[in-house]
């Protein structure tokens, strides 16, 4: 098996998510007993957001490229950094490592159902109004829809404000769940991406088109990576 590097704290509540579901797939494929080689390069979020919040995409690709040479020289085979909007430096961060960086939206991308033209893109302000989805799916034909400004604005919050600190409630469930169904009435979507990996946490029943979460399909990149699949 390979062994992988993760970069996470972003937040920690989903690096848990990324770390025990990595390993229940090694076991699901390589069988009882078999675990995934793994380090954890855990960044202090706090620093990082306010990178983020000022502007300086600049600090936040040398922080990401930091702590992936960390990992590098800690010997991870590849590297994946359990988070949306740090992909906005993808380019950058690639140019500073030796390893393959395996990348969030090529996980999304390989993972959308045949046929799917216009989903529907929920994540940070960050991660949707940054164009990495956009000009990465449009490549490919695909169109992605965002939530009004003040529907975006509001997630925003909710990831930061909510999630990103553990606080889940039913009204936050319920909230996304009717922003799915008035974009599916609306702007003609045909799927939704969940592209934070803090929306898991919310675990929406009934969009009533196919959810693509970034966190699943990124774990299930990282897992074919470390078993030789990739």
């Amino acid at each position: 098996m390979r062994k992988i590097g993760l970069v996470g704290g972003m937040s920690w509540e989903t690096t848990m998510q990324y770390y025990s579901r990595i390993q229940q797939k090694a076991a699901e494929v390589l069988g009882p007993n078999h675990t995934a080689p793994c380090l954890i390069y855990s960044i202090p979020f706090h620093e990082l957001i306010a990178y983020q919040e000022a502007g300086d995409w600049k600090s936040v690709g040398a922080m990401m490229a930091e702590a992936g040479q960390a990992l590098e020289r800690s010997g991870a085979e590849a590297v994946a950094f359990c988070s949306n909007t740090v992909h906005k430096e993808t380019h950058y961060i690639r140019s500073q490592l030796q390893v393959p960086m395996l990348s969030i939206v090529d996980a999304v991308k390989a993972s959308l159902p045949p046929g799917i033209k216009r989903p529907f893109l929920l994540g940070t302000a960050f991660t949707m109004q940054a164009g990495f989805y956009q000009n990465e799916f449009a490549a490919h034909g695909i169109e992605i829809a965002l939530p009004q400004q003040a529907d975006q604005e509001k997630l925003h919050q909710l990831i930061f404000g909510e999630l990103c600190r553990g606080n889940v409630t039913p009204q936050a469930q319920q909230w996304v769940t009717d922003l799915l169904g008035d974009a599916a009435a609306s702007q003609q979507v045909d799927a939704v991406i969940f592209g934070c990996t803090e929306l898991d946490l919310l675990h929406v029943k009934d969009a009533g088109m196919p959810v693509i979460s970034s966190t699943q399909a990124h774990i299930q990149q990282i897992t074919d990576f470390v078993s030789g699949h990739v």
